[in-house]
């Protein structure tokens, strides 16, 4: 009996220790990384502690970045300025939060929208050149020169098999399906004025933003039938999936909110509305300030594991953390000047390596 007793209690100890040793593990997270196009720098936080972990000098006016299949590497799109068009992509380590590689691309190129086709190679949007490239990170080599012939070619995303890229063309509203496997563009589809965010969704429909008409427009992503139309207003800029709980979101750049969509039914669910929140500070500087006084939300991705929602608001220098269940404000966090594209590692940067910075 005692024996048995003994056994009892080293069981529930094992039991306890368990429980208590995995309440006091951090939760499993990753690094954000935002583009501050102003500040010509990428911002890297600690998505759990929600702190600045380093900052990462790139070219000059950074767009979009985009994380490599193995989560180590980020690719920037070094946009350039109003007056100087940018012509490189910006190849970042992400574990030690340096630039390893800059590839040089055709001058005066403007790249902007970029995504990873596979481990060695990404697709970039070129507004200076109408085109979509092909880019080998290995040796910084253009693999394809894909012409587009459509004005503004800015936002992609790309087929579950990555094998065709969807593209908004801002300038032509319109959507040009382009063969990646082929090496060359399909067709384009006619869409609403100033069609810029893209993004596929569950798999089976492309939803754009159109943002001078101010639609939403979801398009079948076989037979890219026009589907519906959604008025929505407000300057809808960015579009982003959230397929685990059936929902779309879009910023609002003038409206100061962000939409949310049942995928399914296309009702608008709700909005969060920014113009509210006393810690989103007005800076000004944006290439947006002319149409409005408020936040300006402009970047827009889900969390790798879905469970939060940030947005990138350009006019704030700051990013909004919003809880994707609730849809609740957690956190601000102050990012550089005018933050834009964002993208998620899974990789997760050790605090003692960079300098650690509070939000708001």
């Amino acid at each position: 009996m005692k024996n048995l007793l003994l056994a009892v209690s080293r069981v529930w100890l094992t039991i306890w220790l368990t429980v208590w040793l995995t309440a006091s593990l951090p939760a499993a997270g990753g690094t954000l990384l935002v583009a501050n196009k102003s500040a010509a720098s990428v911002s890297l936080f600690d998505e759990n502690a929600y702190a600045l972990v380093a900052t990462v000098a790139v070219g000059q006016g950074p767009h979009e970045i985009a994380v490599s299949p193995d989560g180590l590497s980020a690719v920037v799109s070094n946009y350039g300025t109003r007056g100087k068009p940018g012509s490189s992509l910006s190849l970042i380590d992400i574990g030690e939060a340096a630039v390893v590689k800059t590839l040089q691309l055709p001058p005066d190129c403007r790249p902007h929208g970029v995504q990873w086709v596979d481990e060695h190679t990404v697709a970039v949007t070129a507004e200076g050149i109408d085109s979509l490239l092909l880019v080998d990170t290995d040796d910084g080599e253009i693999s394809a020169q894909i012409p587009v012939e459509q004005s503004v070619t800015h936002m992609l995303t790309l087929s579950p098999d990555a094998t065709v890229a969807y593209a908004a063309n801002i300038g032509s509203g319109s959507v040009s399906i382009i063969s990646l496997a082929q090496r060359r563009k399909l067709q384009d589809i006619r869409a609403g004025e100033g069609t810029e965010g893209i993004a596929l969704i569950g798999g089976s429909e492309v939803w754009v933003s159109n943002r001078q008409d101010g639609s939403v427009q979801v398009f079948d992503g076989q037979t890219f039938e026009s589907l519906a139309v959604l008025p929505l207003g407000g300057f809808p800029i960015r579009v982003e999936p959230d397929d685990q709980r059936g929902r779309v979101y879009v910023t609002q750049a003038v409206g100061d909110s962000l939409a949310v969509y049942d995928a399914a039914t296309r009702e608008l669910l709700e909005r969060v509305d920014f113009s509210g929140e006393s810690s989103l500070r007005r800076s000004g500087g944006s290439m947006l300030s002319d149409l409005s006084n408020g936040s300006i939300p402009v970047g827009l991705l889900l969390s790798g594991n879905g469970d939060r929602i940030y947005v990138a608001h350009t006019q704030s220098d700051a990013i909004s953390v919003i809880d994707a269940q609730s849809l609740e404000l957690l956190r601000v966090l102050d990012a550089g000047d005018e933050p834009d594209g964002m993208a998620w590692s899974p990789l997760r940067r050790d605090l003692s390596r960079g300098t650690s910075a509070g939000g708001r």
